[in-house]
């Protein structure tokens, strides 16, 4: 059972969050899969199939949207709540895979905000 004190949280982005469409299939590879809903430099948030804990350290792997990179690390659950939604922060992502993280949020940005 998780403590619902635990598992709330302010909003305290410091980066932008890009939304993803369609919803990424991501797995930890330990565990139950989840989905992708979105990505910013420091972190994601997700749909779990299971209910996190905040404070664990996951192992994840995911294709980068619209690209056949595949993005593989470790992240702390920062935040939670009972369906299952969590905010992940990495603390672990090797330098090619932020490099090509950080390089999809800059050429997606554009089109977020374009008219």
């Amino acid at each position: 059972m998780i403590n619902s004190e635990n598992c709330q949280a302010t909003n305290r982005r410091r980066n932008s969050h890009i939304p993803v469409k369609p919803l990424v299939y991501l797995t930890k590879t330990t565990d139950a899969p989840g989905f992708l809903l979105n990505l910013s430099e420091t972190g994601m948030a997700i749909q779990g199939m299971e209910i996190l804990q905040q404070g664990w350290r996951i192992e994840f792997q995911f294709p980068l949207p619209k690209t056949k990179i595949e993005i593989t690390g470790a992240a702390d659950v920062m935040w939670c709540d009972s369906t299952g939604r969590a905010g992940l922060k990495f603390s672990s992502l090797c330098e090619f895979d932020r490099f090509h993280l950080n390089r999809w949020i800059t050429d997606t940005q554009p089109a977020l905000y374009s008219t």
